[in-house]
Parts: structure tokens; sequence; C-alpha cells
């Protein structure tokens, strides 16, 4: 799945999710209380460990080995989280699930702590992105020339057309257009989903403040945690 850009199968998923969301039976309880447990195991333990510096900390061999147990990732996390959960089910001895009706507020009970998670592991990495680039417009001292180039907002933040120079800048500009082509496809699906779950908007006053509310929290909490904090509204 790792790789699947997020413009590929990204609109492909969503379209799946809203023609069959309503046929599946939402998942177990038990399951999401290690989701957030399984994604910091299985994605951001790796991604620390490719972060690092080298040769000052890691090694070049060290942190080509950590590329390579990164790139599987969804592996890792869904093998972690199956895990988890068998252990948890056993040592627990969890019951069977109960009826309908206490089953969905069991559910969203147990999804809050997995939103909130998700909220502010998005909101960390958005804020940390943003605030660098635009420090290097507000605060250019702070950055040698090379760096504050690449940095700055129109470099990093927004994909262009031009003719680039290296496969480093052709590979940047890739990931940009995946990135706001996903997100694009994204909020297509959080806006047709919280529609149709009780948010619904009539009126031009009410789309104006719609569209006010979704550029408002994407510029906090990025594009990720804005939809995440809208489905868990609708929920």
């Amino acid at each position: 799945m790792q790789n699947f850009t997020l413009a590929c199968i990204g609109p492909i998923y969503f379209a799946l999710h809203l023609e069959a969301s309503h046929k599946v039976r939402a998942p177990a309880a038990r399951q999401l209380r290690y989701l957030p447990w399984s994604m910091v195991l299985g994605y951001v333990v790796p991604s620390i460990m490719l972060g690092l510096p080298s040769p000052n900390v890691v090694s070049y061999p060290a942190q080509q080995a950590a590329i390579a147990l990164w790139t599987p990732f969804p592996v890792w996390v869904g093998l972690i989280h199956s895990l988890l959960s068998w252990c948890g089910g056993h040592i627990y001895n969890i019951s069977p699930e109960p009826a309908a009706e206490r089953s969905s507020k069991i559910y969203l009970y147990a999804a809050r702590p997995v939103y909130l998670f998700a909220v502010i592991g998005s909101a960390i990495v958005h804020i940390g992105t943003v605030v660098t680039s635009l420090s290097t417009v507000v605060f250019p001292s702070l950055f040698v020339a090379s760096a504050r180039e690449a940095l700055a907002p129109q470099t990093l933040l927004f994909p262009r057309n031009l003719l680039l120079d290296s496969i480093g800048a052709g590979v940047l500009n890739f990931m940009q257009w995946d990135q706001w082509v996903g997100y694009a496809a994204l909020w297509m699906w959080v806006l047709k989903i919280t529609q149709e779950g009780g948010m619904r908007v009539q009126t031009k006053a009410g789309l104006l403040w719609r569209a006010l509310e979704v550029v408002v929290c994407v510029a906090l909490l990025g594009p990720g945690g804005a939809a995440v904090l809208f489905v868990w509204r609708r929920d």
C-alpha cells in the first residue's frame, strides 16, 4: 500500500467507502484502543530512525537499513495492531460485542482517543512545516542562502510547472502535486459524508460559514488534521 501515492489510491478508496460504508459493520471497539500504539510503533519509531543524522549519529549503511525498514510501514502497523488486539482480547478476556445500539456508543467512545491522536499528530507536523517555511521570510538571516531558498513557502509548499534541473527537484514537485490532488479528493469525501451525517448546509450564508471553517481548520491543523476534526464532529 505504501507504494501507492495518495493522489492515486486516495480517490479510489474514498469512492469505495462512499459506496460500501453503509453495508459494513463498524469494527470492534477493542481494536480501536490499540490503533495509536500501532501507529507509534509501526510508523513513528521507524520514521525517527530514518531521520537520525548521518554519519554523525548513525552510519550511512545504518541509515540505508532504516530506509528499507521504514518503506513497508503499513505492514508493520498492521502486524503490530493485530498482535496488540489479539493480546488484549486474551489478557482482558473481553466479552462479545453488545447489542447494536450499545455497540455504536461504545465504538464512538473508543474512537475519541484515536481521533485526538490523529488531530494532534497531524497538527504538530503541519505547524512545524509551516512555521519553518514562513521563518525564511520573517527571519531570513537565520538561514543560509541554499536553505532559505529550499524552505521558502513558494518552493516547499506549492508545485511548479517549470523545467527542473535535478531528480531531487522533480521528486519534490511530484510529491507536491500528489499531496494537493490527494487532499482535494480527501476533502470532497469529508464534505460528502458530513453533509450526509447531519451537518447539511443549504443556505448561502451556511456555505460561506462552512468554507470559512474549512479554511481556518486547514490553516491551523493541516488538511489531514482538519479532515479528522470534521469527521469527529460528524460522529
